[in-house]
Parts: structure tokens; sequence; C-alpha cells
């Protein structure tokens, strides 16, 4: 604790105010308060304490660093009153001095690791907005025919997504496609194969496989298709996705990636292609 007059230099100071700041009670009195400030606070405290010292602030509270004898920084928080004669006027003022240290350097540490973090994410998103956009390249490119459909709670399956190979086998837009169910598309006889599966799929969470002949977009194939359950919902919604089985597995993968633009987990992605690879080499083990 401490008194200054309205020019800011010590009047009285307190035992722990000395031990606080290295100097004896005398050598504080031959000092304004601003001599100890540091100087990249001294501005604002030096506007604050006039406010004070004119009685335009009844109390005044400010936090900044201030210089001990050695010359080593301290953190102090100042609570100052100014102190009226009986004619109202400002005499001197009041006050009282808290270290705060600790707590300031606890903040200014937790402050770098936030920026260290801040950096680190925004690094990251970079990153993943560059591997994002790679992956949808490949979607787009792929060879593979890939579709990514949602359930609905009615048990139909809406197209959420499919690729531009799926486009040129349907012989169908993506607008021409996408939010319609399967069986719009397919239509309803050749939709009731692959809604079995997909059924199964969702009742399951086991992949299923259908092998049968269809002819699309003018042109008759025989097509090996596998449905896949995503085992990591999105907003609150179950997907499936279905491509050509037996296609190139590096391609697959990374397009299974590419499908979800984002919105699911690489880590997802690995567990479903791992489950995708055991089922898949199973079947042609026995085929």
């Amino acid at each position: 604790m401490a008194t200054a007059d309205l020019e800011g230099r010590f009047r009285q100071a307190n035992p722990a105010l000395s031990c606080m700041l290295g100097y004896s009670a005398e050598e504080l009195t031959q000092l304004c308060y601003l001599d100890i400030v540091h100087v990249d606070d001294r501005e604002e405290c030096e506007r604050q304490s006039r406010a004070a010292a004119a009685g335009e602030i009844s109390d005044l509270q400010l936090e900044g660093r201030f210089l001990r004898k050695s010359g080593d920084p301290i953190w102090l928080r100042l609570n100052i009153s100014p102190m009226r004669g009986r004619d109202g006027r400002v005499l001197y003022t009041l006050g009282i001095i808290e270290k705060i240290d600790e707590r300031r350097h606890a903040e200014e540490a937790l402050q770098q690791v936030n920026e260290h973090l801040e950096q680190r994410i925004e690094e990251r998103t970079l990153r993943l907005s560059a591997s994002e956009a790679r992956l949808q390249a490949h979607f787009q490119n792929s060879p593979d025919w890939l579709t990514l459909f949602r359930a609905t709670k009615d048990g139909a399956f809406i197209y959420e997504d499919l690729n531009p190979a799926t486009e040129l086998a349907y012989g169908l837009t993506r607008d021409q496609v996408i939010g319609r169910r399967l069986e719009e598309v397919l239509g309803l006889e050749q939709a009731q194969l692959p809604l079995r599966h997909m059924w199964a799929c969702l009742r399951t969470g086991e992949n299923q496989r259908y092998i049968a002949r269809r002819t699309m977009a003018g042109v008759t194939r025989t097509i090996d298709v596998l449905f896949v359950l995503v085992p990591e919902r999105h907003d609150g919604e179950t997907f499936i996705i279905a491509y050509l089985a037996g296609t190139n597995t590096r391609r697959v993968r990374r397009a299974l990636s590419a499908v979800f633009g984002g919105a699911i987990s690489k880590d997802t992605v690995s567990r479903v292609w791992r489950k995708v690879k055991a089922d898949w080499d199973a079947w042609s083990s026995r085929s």
C-alpha cells in the first residue's frame, strides 16, 4: 500500500511494497511512481493516474509492468482512490498494490499456446484443403463407378453423390440423379435387387455384393456391385457407398475419401476400406 501526491510522487509506502519492489521506504519517497513503470505501459498509466488525481475517476484499477530496483520487471495491479478534504478537493491518492506476476505469466503462456495452436490449425486447414482438392479431382477423374446413397427413415435410398464415370454409365447427368430415389433412376423392377442388398447392408452392417446383367444407356454389361455401410454418421444420417467391385484397389480407396468431400474422417475411410478389402478377398477366394 502507498500514498502519492497529485504529481504521482510517493508520500508513504508500507514495508510490503518496499519488499516487493526492492526499495526502502525512504528511497520510494524520492521517486514518482511513473519512474518505476515499464516504458511500454507508462503512457496508459500516466493517462489514468491524471484522471484519478483530478477526481474524474472515483476508483481506478489498472494492471501494468513495473520495475524493481534491480531492473527486473514485475506485474502489479493497482487500485487507486482519490482522497478528498472537507471541501471536496483531492488531496492525494491512495493505492492498494497487488502482485500478479504468476497470473500474468500464466496468461502469457496460455496465449502463446493458443497462438501456436491457431497456427497449427491454420496450417492443417491449408493442408487438408489441398488434400481434399486432390481427392476431389481424383473422384471426378476416376474411371471407377462410385455412388453415395443416403438412407432415409422410411427405407428409401437417395442419391447423394456420384462421379462422372457413373453419370456416363447411367446416361444421365448428375443433376438428373442427385436427390432422387434409387427406383426413380433405375426403374422399379431393376431397383429391386440392389434395394434388397442395400436393406441388408443397413440392417446387418455387413458389406453386400451382387452380380447382374444390366442394360444402361443402351449398353448391356455384367456389373459386379458392392455396397458398404459407412460406420460414421454425418449430421445424424446414415450413408451407403456403392461401387463397381474388383476395380483398382488404390483408386477405390482414394475415391472413398473423395466421395465424402471431407465430411467423413480419414480413419473411417480406412476402416471402411479394410472391411471392403477383407470381404472382397473372401468372395474372390470362393469364386
